[in-house]
């Protein structure tokens, strides 16, 4: 008899999650509460680029199925929670709202030492701490009703990723029978699973990953922008500095990091070094901040183009937070589209992924780029050839944000 598992939360995380656990020959069953994409995956229509339809067509043929309804994890063997961990409104500390509802929900459902893993980025020690709590105020004890477990996901959309089943997995436990059942259970269906030595240093071993991204994200950034003010060319630096064989890894600039993980996941961890230690990392206080400026970075650039930047037309070339994927979340092209508004600019977007964006209280449709004479193009995404001679043709001055800061 196959492992019955339970994914909780179809998101970009938890889907394809899902469909490789069916490919394994287990019988998956993907939880939601959004009734409308349980609907959708339901009639085998994929929200994301990453699953096609006839792959998720598939899985279902195989046995994946969806629902609305947490009771259908009672008679499970495995419970995946791979529910959002945003940020707090103010955008300081983490939101483990969504993570402790599920934990809640499962806790009162589960039974017969079945496994339970948080694969929501959370702060070192939530496993063992607030995630446990839930599972003992519901009268459960962990190794007699449960076992529990903490593997990170790591899930990069967009062309050109790895497929899930290449991806090294994290795997933990909150016990010696919860970090060996755990493992097992990964080792069953990916090609490499590392076991790591607590729940709390694989939380933290998440969060460093990201956090690393991030400063190095913010650090170049800065660079290339003291070198377009320096007149030098920082692409041709970053390429050149790339010929270096050990030591040095590239990273280019942008309009900032976006997502839902890059921007968020260094602040859990800075918030977590804070509560234990007494003072947070000055590092990723600067990464983090440097990020969330560069928006406004950019809007001196454009000042600096127009004085009066009210009435002047602009598009924004590339709205979602990396391209190939539909995903706006934590865009720093809204954040700029929202600023460029304030300063009452005439706007308008393009993006082949994302039809329709809301700023403030506006709803914006992508337009095409020869829909309209630009005054400048904020390009965010990268730009072919045959893109870059049809702008320099329309006059339109072009800042371009795609893997440099240059000015055409």
């Amino acid at each position: 008899m196959s492992e019955k598992v339970a994914v909780i939360g179809m998101g970009y995380v938890g889907l394809p999650l899902a469909i490789s656990i069916t490919a394994a020959g287990k019988s998956v069953v993907g939880i939601d509460t959004n009734s409308s994409r349980i609907s959708e995956l339901s009639d085998a229509k994929s929200f994301t680029r990453d699953i096609e339809d006839k792959s998720l067509e598939k899985a279902m043929v195989d046995g994946l199925r969806f629902s609305t309804n947490y009771e259908e994890i009672g008679g499970c063997d495995v419970i995946l929670i791979c529910v959002p961990t945003p940020l707090s409104f103010n955008n300081d500390e983490p939101d483990l709202e969504l993570v402790l509802q599920a934990t809640s929900l499962v806790a009162e459902r589960v039974s017969n030492r079945s496994l339970v893993v948080i694969e929501s980025t959370v702060s070192p020690g939530t496993t063992q701490g607030q995630i446990l709590s839930k599972f003992s105020e519901a009268g459960k004890i962990i190794d007699n009703d449960f076992l529990l477990g903490f593997s990170p996901e790591r899930v990069n959309p967009g062309p050109g990723g790895l497929p899930l089943e290449k991806i090294p997995k994290l795997t933990s436990g909150v016990s010696s029978d919860s970090a060996e059942r755990c493992h097992e259970f990964y080792s069953s269906f990916l090609d490499n699973v590392v076991r790591v030595d607590g729940t709390r240093e694989a939380e933290f071993a998440k969060l460093l990953e990201n956090s690393y991204r991030l400063v190095n994200i913010a650090f170049v950034n800065e660079l290339a922008l003291a070198a377009l003010n320096m007149g030098i060319n920082f692409a041709e630096v970053v390429n050149a500095a790339s010929t270096k064989p050990y030591g040095f890894q590239a990273f280019y600039p942008s309009a900032g990091a976006g997502g839902h993980c890059i921007p968020i996941d260094p602040v859990y961890l800075n918030s977590q070094i804070l509560l234990d230690t007494g003072s947070n990392s000055s590092i990723l206080d600067l990464a983090i901040n440097k990020n969330r400026s560069m928006p406004e970075e950019i809007l001196k650039l454009v000042e600096g183009f127009f004085p009066e930047i009210a009435g002047r037309r602009i598009l924004v070339a590339g709205v979602s937070y990396k391209p190939g994927v539909s995903d706006v979340r934590n865009s720093p092209g809204v954040k700029l589209i929202e600023g460029l508004i304030d300063r009452g600019a005439d706007v308008r977007f393009h993006d082949p992924l994302v039809q329709e964006i809301t700023v403030g209280q506006s709803a914006l449709d992508s337009v095409s780029p020869q829909a309209f004479d630009f005054d400048l193009v904020l390009a965010l995404h990268s730009i072919s050839e045959d893109q870059r001679r049809a702008l320099r043709a329309s006059g339109a001055k072009v800042l371009d944000l795609w893997n440099r800061i240059e000015i055409w």
